[in-house]
């Protein structure tokens, strides 16, 4: 078979594929929530509602097509890592694709925030009380941080607070409704999943009434 239509058999069964995931999204309220033109999840192994909450990541911070496509493609563990890349390159100015290398060097999160000069206060935006487990220790070291010093958060704090930051923020709601469906063993993902499928279109108009959340003064 000639080189040029292989090329074209592979690109229209790519072409196929992809359709078939944004279909599959779309019915489970992933891309109609999220509003997105291209599903950033494409080719990941990841569950269906972690792929709705990159796709609304994506939505929240808008980064061109290519852009996106890149570096979740880039990230060790992009569930995790995406949502955070995109939410410290928002707070800080700095372009994404170098907090990603920052992260790509082995440095913890905390470490990637100290070097863009973030203080922890981007992480607890909207946060006015001990939010409880999981965060309620990292809580605590926020509550008797002092300006200017290092403060102790573990990869799990950023990545999760970030996550609760970004749901907050995309759908206009207080973080402690949040909080209080994680206290019953809903996660993140599965709350950003079904306001999705029960709110569609809302999340367009939250993030709009909510532009600028998530910038922090830098140290």
């Amino acid at each position: 078979m000639n080189p040029a239509r292989c090329t074209a058999i592979r690109g229209g069964r790519l072409a196929a594929y992809a359709a078939g995931v944004l279909l599959t999204l779309s019915a489970a309220g992933g891309l109609t929530l999220a509003g997105v033109a291209y599903d950033v999840t494409v080719g990941l192994d990841l569950s269906g509602d972690t792929r709705v909450f990159l796709n609304v990541t994506n939505d929240h911070f808008a980064p061109p097509e290519r852009e996106a496509t890149a570096l979740v493609r880039r990230c060790r563990r992009p569930e995790d890592d995406y949502p955070v890349i995109l939410f410290l390159s928002h707070a800080s100015g700095v372009p994404a694709g170098k907090v990603l290398d920052l992260r790509l060097q082995g440095l913890s999160w905390a470490d990637v925030m100290f070097r863009l000069r973030l203080g922890p206060g981007v992480l607890f935006a909207r946060l006015d009380r001990d939010p409880g487990p999981p965060y309620g220790k990292a809580w605590g070291h926020y509550k008797n941080h002092k300006k200017g010093g290092r403060m102790v958060l573990t990869d799990g704090d950023v990545i999760g607070l970030t996550k609760l930051q970004i749901a907050a923020g995309y759908y206009g709601v207080n973080p402690y409704t949040i909080l209080s469906e994680r206290g019953k063993g809903v996660s993140i993902e599965k709350y950003t999943a079904t306001k999705g499928r029960g709110n569609k279109g809302q999340g367009k108009q939250a993030k709009q009434s909510n532009k600028g959340a998530g910038k922090s003064k830098k140290r």
